[in-house]
């Protein structure tokens, strides 16, 4: 259960980060 919950997190933190890190350049 703890390494499907970790997982989870980490792939929402991912895309939270792609999101930020990647809208931006599409924007310039």
């Amino acid at each position: 259960m703890k390494c499907i919950l970790c997982s989870l997190y980490s792939l929402i933190n991912y895309t939270f980060w792609t999101r930020i890190l990647y809208f931006p350049t599409f924007n310039l």
